[in-house]
C-alpha cells in the first residue's frame, strides 16, 4: 500500500462547528427513521463473527507493521492491545469536518443491459451493481396503493430470481460464500424493502453486526484492509474530540474497531473508526439513549495536509429523549468493481435495522445504496 509523502501529525483535528455536526447527526437520524433501521454491538463479544459456519478463503487483511509508515494519516503501532494506561487528551477545539450526503439514493429508472449483481445484508437487499460498475438503487420501486390495498410497482424491480452466489465480507476482510433466495417482501412498514434468505445464514445471532453480501466475481480488495489496535492515543483523542463536538463532554472513549485502508488507491490511507459504549446484546429494548451513551462511526481522511473527519453515523445521549441508534462498521470492500473501496455501515434501534454503502466521490462521502426495515 502506498503512502502519502506529506508530513503527518499526531494532533487532534481542530474546529468545525457544533451546529453543523448536530445537523448532520440529525440528517443521519432522519435517514434511518425513513429506512426504519437497526443494529448492535457488545463489550465481551468480538465486533464481528460473520458466516461463522462457512469455510472461508484466505483473508486479504494484512498484518500491521510494527513501525509507523511514513506519511500515513496517523501513526500506527501494533494490533496487540497495550497493557499500559493511556492518557487521553481533553480536546480544546472542535473537529474539522468532511462533507457527507446521507440521503437514500433514488431508484433507477432503467436497468442497464448485461448482468446485474446483487448487494445485500441480513435485513434486506441493499441494491445492485451493473456490469459497468453503476450502483443500482431500487428505493421506491413499489409502494402501497391505498385504494386497492395492495402493492403497486412504480419503477424497475430488482432482477434477482434466487440462487445467486454472494461473496460475504466482514470489516476485517474475511471472505466466504453463501447462496441467496429470491428477494421477498416481508416488511409491511417499508414497501420497497426486500428480504433475502441466505444459506448458510450471514450471522448466528441477531445482535451480531451484519457482513456485506456481494454478487459478481471482481476483486473485492484492490487495496488491503488493516485492522489496528484500538488503544492508540491518537484515535482515542480523536474519538473524545468528536464526541465533545457532538455535545458529549468528558466522554470515556470506547473504540470497538479501527480499519486502515487506501480507499481510492491514491497512496493515502484512510482510517475508519467505530466507537460505542452501548452493549449490543442489551441494546434493543430501549428507544432512547441514557445520558452519556454514544455510538459513532467516522472516517479520518487526509485532505491537502489536514486530517478531516467524516461522520457516517452518530447517536449521542445528550438532552432529553435522544433516540437510540447503534452504528457499526459492516465491511470495507470494492462493492461495484470499479477499483475503489466503499464503506458499509449498519445502524439500528429497538425494532429495526438499516444498511448503507458509502462511496467517496472526490470531495465527500455519499450514500450510494441503502435499505432498511423496522416498525
Amino acid at each position: 500500500m502506498g503512502v502519502d509523502t506529506r508530513p503527518e501529525s499526531d494532533d487532534v483535528p481542530t474546529p468545525d462547528s457544533l451546529s453543523a455536526l448536530t445537523t448532520r447527526a440529525a440528517l443521519v437520524l432522519g435517514l434511518l427513521l425513513v429506512l426504519m433501521a437497526s443494529c448492535s454491538e457488545s463489550d465481551v463479544v468480538p465486533l464481528t463473527t460473520p458466516v461463522a459456519t462457512l469455510a472461508t478463503t484466505a483473508a486479504p487483511t494484512t498484518a500491521v507493521p510494527e513501525a509507523p509508515p511514513t506519511g500515513a494519516v496517523d501513526p500506527v503501532t501494533t494490533t496487540a492491545p497495550s497493557t499500559t494506561t493511556t492518557e487521553i487528551t481533553v480536546p480544546t477545539a472542535a473537529v474539522p469536518m468532511l462533507d457527507v450526503v446521507d440521503r437514500v439514493p433514488d431508484g433507477v429508472e432503467v436497468i442497464p443491459g448485461g448482468p446485474v449483481f446483487p448487494v445485500a445484508a441480513t435485513t434486506c437487499l441493499i441494491g445492485g451493481v451493473s456490469a459497468d460498475a453503476q450502483f443500482l438503487s431500487f428505493a421506491g420501486f413499489q409502494d402501497w396503493d391505498v385504494d386497492a390495498g395492495d402493492l403497486v410497482q412504480l419503477s424497475p424491480a430488482p432482477p434477482f430470481t434466487g440462487g445467486e452466489t454472494y461473496r460475504v465480507v466482514g470489516p476485517d476482510g474475511e471472505v466466504a460464500t453463501s447462496r441467496g433466495d429470491e428477494p421477498a417482501f416481508v416488511c409491511d412498514p417499508v414497501p420497497d424493502s426486500l428480504y433475502v434468505e441466505f444459506e448458510p445464514s450471514l450471522t448466528e445471532d441477531f445482535w451480531q453486526v451484519s457482513p456485506l453480501a456481494i454478487g459478481g466475481t471482481w476483486e473485492l480488495f484492490p487495496q488491503p484492509v488493516d485492522r489496528l489496535a484500538t488503544d492508540q492515543p491518537v484515535y482515542l483523542d480523536a474519538t473524545v474530540a468528536l464526541l465533545a463536538s457532538l455535545g458529549l463532554d468528558d466522554a470515556e472513549p470506547m473504540i470497538r474497531h479501527i480499519s486502515r485502508v487506501d480507499l481510492e488507491g491514491d497512496g493515502v490511507d484512510e482510517v475508519v473508526i467505530e466507537a460505542s459504549n452501548i452493549d449490543a446484546q442489551e441494546h434493543g429494548g430501549a428507544p432512547y439513549l441514557d445520558a452519556g451513551e454514544y455510538s459513532v462511526v467516522f472516517v479520518r481522511k487526509l485532505v491537502e495536509g489536514e486530517v478531516l473527519t467524516a461522520v457516517l453515523g452518530a447517536s449521542v445521549g445528550v438532552g432529553d429523549e435522544a433516540f437510540s441508534l447503534l452504528h457499526r462498521l459492516s465491511a470495507v470492500a470494492d462493492v461495484n468493481g470499479d477499483g475503489d473501496m466503499e464503506i458499509t455501515t449498519e445502524a439500528g434501534y429497538y425494532e429495526g435495522m438499516g444498511h448503507m454503502v458509502w462511496d467517496f466521490t472526490g470531495t465527500r462521502f455519499e450514500v450510494v445504496l441503502a435499505c432498511g426495515c423496522g416498525a
